[in-house]
């Protein structure tokens, strides 16, 4: 073997060190290679170890980055210092969520305006999730309706096939009802929206005649005529009783809920609502007539 020198590497606490070892044959040097190593270490001034950030900066003497993740102990679920969220929204809640927000955003921006991203956003979800309930702005739509106005409007159904009250107390309730509907849940902004846009979507023109509007006129028909049984109320012509309440409730909620502002002798609404039902019964009630239009 000739008398070139060669190079021999060795891993030592956490470094890799390089000496140079003269040509000798391989027992020997097994033989004095630790000894001299311990030596080369024990002489050689210490550095900080590359991994260790305290000391060194965050990356490798190759130029690489790194990053340390500390290991934190596994905690017990029921722990006051657990990580878990203290409340977590239960799936089955969205739909009411998702429809919650669909009727702040059709009232403020109207159905043609509406983009299914907008309720997402509103209602706290992504655009996919929403499209697992709802495939479409106007299924959105028509389950917001559902859930806002059809669904009172069976409540009171199912109130008036079993109450024994008076057909007079029943109307009273209706007008409550649906006024509530219409002002505090900001269903009157719906109203506006379909007064102005649904006649371009004659389908869901359909589906809120068909479900809202003669659903609340048969109900009201069915009402009046118990009232007119019982010489509660008298006939009157055309049927026009109830549609006759529905435009009067309808409106009166509109004029208060846009126009109130700007009215100098603006009533409250519970003068309103007094006043709606004081019309509509004095217009229905029983008594002798003198003259006949």
């Amino acid at each position: 073997m000739d008398s070139c020198h060669r190079r021999e590497s060795a891993e030592c606490v956490g470094m890799t060190v390089s000496v140079c070892l003269p040509a000798l044959p391989v027992l020997p040097v097994l033989l004095i290679l630790p000894l001299y190593l311990s030596l080369q270490a024990a002489t050689r001034p210490k550095r900080p170890c590359p991994l260790d950030t305290k000391l060194a900066p965050n990356n490798l003497p190759t130029g690489q980055l790194i990053r340390c993740c500390q290991m934190e102990p596994t905690q017990d679920p029921k722990s006051p210092c657990s990580h878990e969220p203290r409340w977590q929204r239960r799936p089955e809640d969205r739909p009411d969520e998702i429809l919650a927000a669909a009727l702040r955003v059709f009232a403020d921006q109207g159905y043609t305006r509406t983009r299914i991203e907008d309720v997402a956003q509103r209602a706290g979800v992504s655009k996919g999730t929403l499209y697992c309930y709802f495939d479409s702005k106007e299924a959105l739509f028509r389950a917001m309706v559902r859930k806002h106005i059809v669904s009172r409007l069976a409540a009171f159904q199912a109130k008036l096939d079993t109450s024994e009250a008076s057909a007079t107390d029943l109307v009273r309730s209706f007008i409550a009802a649906m006024w509530h509907t219409l002002v505090d849940d900001r269903m009157v902004d719906v109203t506006r929206l379909i007064h102005r846009e649904l006649a371009q979507f004659p389908e869901l023109a359909r589906f809120y005649s068909d479900e809202v509007i003669l659903a609340a006129r048969h109900s009201l028909d069915a009402l009046i005529q118990r009232g007119v049984d019982r010489g509660e109320f008298r006939a009157v012509k055309h049927g026009f009783a109830s549609r006759g309440i529905q435009m009067l409730i309808v409106h009166a909620a509109q004029l208060q809920s846009f126009f109130a502002a700007f009215d100098p002798e603006a009533l409250t609404d519970e003068q309103v609502v007094e006043g709606v039902t004081d019309l509509l019964l004095n217009g229905l009630s029983a008594r002798p007539t003198t003259h006949t239009p």
